[in-house]
């Protein structure tokens, strides 16, 4: 019962905050930080750790008091487009996402690769590349001829 009486009371305060702006911005949603900000003030802070535990998630009344005004069709079309673009979104965060995870992973392997060489070098385990390394003579071949007359003994036949 508590927890419901905090959720009314951290819902009345976002409403509260949302007839605050400016009229321009009323209708645009509020961020996540600002929602943070309310319910840290609603519950008196974080704790000695730093912890804020039970904020609520956006609930559908909130969700859905962004589009009300609107025409049933203009609700469906912009509704099925959010949630289009909010899909496209989560997609293309979680790319990001894998992108950085290979990008931390190469540069660890990078990091251990050169670490290896340094040490390889440093230990003098790699012969220098240098141009007194010298590879023995390939053996004379004869030139091939060819016999001209021969060519043209075959051109007659």
């Amino acid at each position: 019962m508590v927890s419901l009486q905090k959720n009314n009371r951290y819902l009345q305060a976002l409403e509260d905050l949302r007839q605050t702006q400016l009229e321009e911005n009323r209708g645009m949603p509020l961020s996540q930080e600002q929602a943070e900000r309310v319910w840290l003030d609603l519950i008196g802070g974080p704790s000695r750790y730093g912890y804020a535990y039970g904020m609520p998630q956006q609930t559908f009344r909130e969700y859905h008091s962004e589009f009300e005004g609107l025409s049933s069709s203009y609700d469906d079309e912009s509704m099925k487009k959010t949630l289009a673009i909010e899909q496209k979104i989560i997609e293309l965060s979680s790319q990001v996402e894998d992108s950085r995870a290979r990008e931390r992973r190469r540069d660890i392997e990078y990091a251990g690769l050169k670490a290896q060489l340094d040490a390889l070098l440093a230990s003098r385990g790699i012969p220098p590349c240098s141009n007194d390394v010298t590879f023995p003579p390939r053996p004379s071949q004869p030139q091939p001829t060819f016999d001209i007359q021969r060519c043209m003994v075959n051109k007659e036949i």
